[in-house]
Formats: C-alpha cells, structure tokens, sequence
C-alpha cells in the first residue's frame, strides 16, 4: 500500500503517485526522511447556489402571492415549503450561511396570503 510522506524542506504533504509511496519531493527535489503517512482527505465542498436559489425562490414566490386574488393558496403555500427547505438547508451546512431572514420572511408571507385566501374563501 503506498502511502503520502511529507517533506522536511519545503513541509508539503506529497501523495503517493501511481500506486507508489513518493521518494522525493517534487516541488524542492529534497529527499523524504519523513515516515509514511495517510494522505489528507480534502475538505468536502458545498456549493451554496443552491440554497440561495431556493431562498430566493421562495421570497419571490411570496413577494408575487399577494396580489395576485386567485393564485394565494398555491403560491402561498408553495413559498411555505421553499422557505422551510431553505431553512433546513440554511442549518444542516457544515459551514454557516446568511439567509435565513429571507426564507422565514418568505415562511412567514406564505402563511399571511394563504390566510388571506381563506379569508377570502370563507366568507363567500
């Protein structure tokens, strides 16, 4: 099993290459002294477009319910759902992201339009 090792010279960390524990440091030439070692595991990427365009959605989506008469519940309730999956997504991150004010103001503009809606639908 080939392992990484790192440099004394430069302290780089060089993977193995080809099935093979590195001998020499690429970038300074130098001999590896060092021991082998696990290479480092690279740090997980989360792209936050996503999230923001559902947040972004969302607030549109509850911006466009209220005046339109006939299409609050849909809307509304579909701003309700972004919001919350926004929300879900905002706080289970590795790493903390803004936004959170507009997917509850999306939450919280779905819940008055559906309400509006029901108002509206009752009294007839």
């Amino acid at each position: 099993m080939a392992y990484a090792r790192q440099c004394d010279h430069c302290k780089r960390i060089i993977p193995p290459r080809g099935g093979r524990t590195p001998l020499f440091c690429p970038f300074c030439g130098q001999r590896l002294t060092g021991g082998p070692m696990e290479p480092p595991c690279e740090p997980e990427f989360t792209n936050p477009w996503p999230v923001a365009l559902i947040t972004l959605g969302a607030a549109l989506l509850a911006a466009l319910s209220i005046p339109l008469a006939g299409a609050k519940l849909p809307f509304g309730m579909l701003a309700i759902g972004l919001g919350l999956s926004a929300q879900r997504e905002l706080r289970s991150g590795p790493v903390q992201r803004s936004g959170q004010w507009l997917a509850q103001s999306a939450i919280v503009i779905g819940m008055i339009t559906s309400v509006i809606w029901l108002l509206q639908h009752i009294g007839r």
